[in-house]
């Protein structure tokens, strides 16, 4: 059965990744976010971050700092946090709409005018603002807590399309501080890319996919002592790629992709 839980007629707002939006209005379609427990819902509405629950009873609405931008939010496993990761909005050109994929490199902007990202925390039963941890030169799209009740605090988080993906890409905080997952070393490179942790369904590892430089696809799994396992995955046809990666069952990860329709085209396809 399906019920309106949000009521929107001003469009979608900029944010990441969706560059083309309305500066500050409308709805954030990066942020919905459910804790699967308790179906409670949080999703962001122009500058106002909005606690809902299915029956659409709004428990609580708090608004975020002017000039900044949002991306894509997480709620602690526990249910009783919720994070909006936010940047400066100079680094999306702030009040400019953008085409799709800006046409300036965001990573170099916010290094060169030190610019910041921020984690703002919030208490998922009343709203209140418990903990803004900022990340000076960042530009923070993601943020998953880990899926074990007892570290609420816990999250993976990745830093968007830096120049040096390999080493750059993954990191983790715990509340207190941050840790760099993939370095250098056994193949590993700086100039390699990588992208779409997630976390394994117990929180031992967190997974992710992209290719080594030049080189061969990979999928990779990093535990939570630093042991870094990676294996090669099949190179598909210049028409078929790897999209976003999931995980399954135990012992299983799921993709999505993309193929071209035709030869001709370059229109290009989910499935």
């Amino acid at each position: 059965e399906e019920k309106q839980l949000s009521f929107n007629e001003q469009g979608y707002m900029k944010a990441y990744q969706y560059f083309d939006g309305h500066p500050y209005e409308g709805f954030g379609r990066a942020s919905p976010t459910m804790h699967p427990q308790t179906g409670e819902l949080y999703y962001i509405q122009g500058r106002e971050i909005i606690a809902t629950n299915l029956d659409g009873d709004q428990r609580w609405r708090v608004e975020y700092p002017a000039e900044q931008m949002t991306a894509y939010t997480h709620v602690s496993a526990d249910g009783s946090r919720f994070c909006v990761p936010t940047t400066d909005a100079r680094a999306l050109d702030g009040d400019r709409v953008l085409p799709y994929r800006p046409d300036f490199s965001i990573d170099q902007r916010v290094r060169e005018e030190n610019l910041s990202s921020y984690f703002r925390i919030y208490d998922s039963q009343n709203g209140e603002l418990l903990h803004v941890e900022p990340l000076p030169k960042s530009w923070i799209t993601h943020v998953s807590y880990s899926p074990r009740l007892d570290e609420p605090d816990l999250m993976h988080y990745e830093y968007e399309w830096p120049e040096d993906c390999g080493i750059r890409m993954l990191w983790t905080f715990d509340g207190k501080k941050h840790q760099a997952l993939r370095t250098e070393g056994d193949g590993r490179s700086r100039e390699d890319w990588v992208c779409h942790p997630v976390w394994e369904r117990d929180g031992s590892a967190v997974l992710y996919h992209g290719h080594y430089k030049g080189g061969d696809l990979l999928l990779g799994r990093i535990m939570r002592d630093g042991t870094t396992t990676e294996v090669p995955m099949p190179t598909p046809s210049a028409a078929k790629r790897y999209g976003h990666f999931e995980v399954g069952p135990a012992g299983w990860m799921i993709s999505d992709g993309y193929y071209q329709v035709d030869d001709d085209s370059t229109e290009q396809r989910r499935g």
